[in-house]
């Protein structure tokens, strides 16, 4: 009784095909009633279904033993054929690869296409710009690491793994007494060799699990006959470290320590032959394959170049009618000059009448007419950083405005259509037929150098933003704060009267920049000494220039960022220069000069200083000694640069987005507006960042760094902090895996 109704489901299913039938003319399938039935089945009653149906409904139990019959008339090829029914598993996979096969021939069909428009377009990639750019270029690819193949990724995370389970530096790097002087030992020596060979068995038992017939035939070799096998591995850890600075957080220094053992040791190489292999780099490539010239083409500039989605252009202010020389009408138009700038002799005139003016006026009826940066601009050009070392009379000045611009769609598409040229046009004349370089091995090549001219800019970003936000807020400002000398002198008080005094004064200076900001105006970067945790005693024009050659300083070391990571890694592991195992005072460390690291810092640090005409505070660069024990130390403090700028950016850019947002509104206007609160947070970093509060009262190259760590360690007790927060503001360290 209970098959009742399912066979009156069934017959009123069959009824509505028969109808469905008879009005379409078509036989339609029993069970889906939506695709024309291909064959019948006569021990189902003789019902008629299509292929995918029939194969469905009669896939197991009894009715896999039922036989259909073709349906006279109707389209067998879904039934014959499994890969024309749709949903099957055989139809899915011939779709598959007819997508596939379609989109391999649209990929050769765009390459064909890049080709043929690069041809059609004759891309000039200038002899001129060739020329400016071909040194450069040579120079990166000298220290520009190749990137990781899929073999090198899989023995990468080998060795990470190793690493991660490992405690050599706990085991070797240890003291023998409480105070941490007694380091060395009879045992040491042994000790390491201990570890080192826990530290090969790991990687080879790691790689025979991964891939057992090749991991076999290390297990089955001595570890003389291995040692190439060891060295292609750490050399691969070193290489991404290089490339990926904020990978390997927690493992590259024990990684390094552990390189430096073995080479001091000789335990690699009991014959006393070379323990480590060279950086792998974009020119040691292309010189195993004779095709040095790929670095001389002209195409390759275009090939590498980083797509970014902004540029940069400077905007000089308009100059006053009543400024022009009586010779020249005022309605005369501007010199079309580069933006360098202007003669000392006009400088030192201009500025005599505006701080003869300005003196004349007291000093909170500050004139509108000081802070004129903002006029309109008369003329754009792309910036490339002042040049001057800034004064006071100059800084009341209008200066150039430089302005962060967006590109369009059209212009990046244009530049991304260029670089498919170029690499097309390189692999046409460096590749295939007697040609060592494979199209494989020049991509390689091509990417790297863009990955490393990506890297750069996205490093050099945040300092130029600084940079920009310092010229343009603080460019036109005049020192203020040269009226609380006599009441700085602190032996006339007492430290109860010397701190209310302290306080005193930062309530008014906090009023006054309010005051400013609400006028247009941009606070003071004025520093003394003892005050706000201060070292140093800088006018507002000093700490502007003291910030300035700091910024392009940092700028410099981030341009040359991957030949500093070459020659560290070169005096880390040196075999001429050993560490020492030291209490610096800040725990122990392992102490080693490092002659390549200073030379080349010494080389940046005179390329700024005669850029800027000058230098403000101490050169000295601190390497091997307790401030910056070795090279270890010294690339990571400036692989934070990006880390320390960047937030701080993001948050000044973001707070426009805050000021829209009715959520967020009040909070911005409560605090004085936008622009003041753009004013405060900058002012405050350039002015506490930059206070000195590093080693050698903080003016030293090393400690301007130290400074702005600082900063970033206090962030959470100033009053902008909640703005902070609220941008996105998450912390300055980044991940740490």
């Amino acid at each position: 009784a209970r098959w009742v109704p399912m066979a009156a489901c069934a017959c009123e299913a069959a009824q509505a095909a028969l109808l469905k039938a008879k009005a379409d003319g078509v036989v339609y399938c029993v069970q889906c009633e939506d695709v024309p039935a291909a064959v019948v089945c006569p021990t189902c009653d003789g019902d008629a279904y299509c292929g995918l149906c029939f194969r469905f409904q009669h896939r197991k139990g009894n009715k896999s033993a039922h036989v259909c019959q073709p349906l006279a008339g109707a389209d067998q090829s879904q039934h014959v054929d499994p890969h024309a029914i749709e949903g099957t598993t055989e139809h899915f996979a011939a779709l598959f690869e007819r997508e596939q096969a379609a989109r391999l021939e649209a990929a050769a069909k765009e390459r064909e296409n890049s080709h043929a428009v690069g041809a059609s377009k004759q891309y000039d990639w200038g002899k001129e710009a060739h020329e400016e750019q071909q040194a450069e270029i040579e120079e990166q690819a000298r220290w520009v690491p190749l990137r990781l193949t899929d073999r090198e990724r899989k023995l990468l995370g080998i060795l990470e793994g190793v690493l991660e389970t490992s405690e050599y530096t706990d085991n070797v790097d240890v003291s023998f007494d409480y105070y941490g002087w007694r380091v060395g030992g009879t045992d040491k020596q042994n000790l390491i060799s201990k570890e080192l060979d826990e530290i090969f068995t790991l990687l080879s038992g790691l790689f025979l699990a991964g891939d057992y017939l090749a991991g076999r035939k290390v297990v089955e070799k001595s570890f003389a006959e291995n040692e190439t096998f060891f060295q292609q591995v750490f050399e691969i850890g070193r290489r991404f470290k290089i490339l990926n600075p904020d990978k390997m957080r927690n493992t590259y220094g024990k990684l390094m320590h552990i390189l430096q053992d073995a080479v001091s040791s000789r335990y690699y190489t009991p014959d006393s032959r070379t323990a480590m292999l060279s950086i792998r780099t974009v020119r040691s490539l292309l010189e195993e394959r004779g095709s040095l010239d790929v670095l001389s083409d002209p195409a390759l500039p275009a090939a590498t170049r980083a797509v970014t989605s902004f540029y940069y252009v400077t905007v000089e202010p308009t100059p006053k009618p009543e400024a022009a020389p009586e010779s020249m009408p005022a309605s005369a138009p501007a010199p079309e000059t580069a933006s360098t700038p202007a003669p000392a002799a006009a400088i030192a005139q201009d500025s005599t009448k505006s701080s003869s003016s300005s003196e004349d006026e007291g000093e909170d009826d500050i004139s509108e007419d000081s802070s004129s940066s903002y006029s309109s601009p008369d003329r754009i050009t792309r910036w490339e950083g002042p040049n001057e070392t800034f004064t006071k009379q100059q800084l009341s000045k209008p200066q150039p405005r430089v302005e962060q611009h967006t590109k369009t769609k059209e212009m990046m598409d244009e530049e991304m259509e260029e670089k498919t040229a170029a690499l097309e046009s390189l692999c046409l004349k460096y590749c295939g037929e007697g040609h060592a370089l494979t199209r494989e091995e020049l991509c390689l090549v091509v990417d790297s150098l863009g990955d490393a001219y990506a890297f750069l800019a996205a490093n050099r970003d945040p300092v130029d933003k600084m940079l920009h936000h310092l010229v343009n807020t603080f460019g036109g400002s005049v020192d203020e704060d040269d009226d609380d000398n006599d009441d700085w002198q602190f032996y006339r008080y007492s430290p109860e009267e010397r701190e209310q005094k302290q306080k005193e004064r930062q309530l008014r200076l906090q009023e006054r920049a309010l005051q400013r900001a609400r006028r247009g105006i941009a606070p003071s970067l004025a520093l003394r000494h003892g005050v706000e945790g201060s070292r140093i005693s800088h006018s507002h024009a000093e700490q502007f220039t003291f910030v300035r050659q700091s910024l392009l300083l940092w700028r410099e070391i981030q341009q040359r960022m991957y030949k500093l990571w070459i020659l560290a890694d070169k005096d880390l592991l040196s075999e001429t220069h050993p560490y020492q195992l030291c209490n610096t005072g800040q725990g122990l460390n392992r102490v080693q000069c490092a002659p390549l690291i200073g030379s080349e810092m010494h080389s940046i640090l005179a390329s700024v200083q005669c850029s800027v005409g000058g230098w403000l505070g101490l050169s000295v660069v601190h390497l091997g000694d307790q401030d910056v024990p070795n090279a270890l130390v010294f690339i990571d403090k400036y692989t934070q640069v990006p880390r320390i700028l960047g937030p701080i950016a993001i948050a000044v850019e973001r707070l426009d987005i805050l000021a829209r947002q009715e959520r967020t509104k009040r909070l911005v206007e409560e605090a004085g507006g936008v622009e003041a609160v753009k004013a405060t947070i900058l002012a405050d970093f350039f002015r506490h960042g930059f206070d000195g509060s590093g080693s050698d009262g903080g003016s030293c190259i090393d400690g301007r760094l130290t400074s702005a760590w600082n900063w970033c360690s206090l962030l959470e007790k100033k009053n902008f902090y909640p703005l902070f927060l609220a941008t996105g503001f998450s912390g300055f360290d980044g991940e740490f895996r």
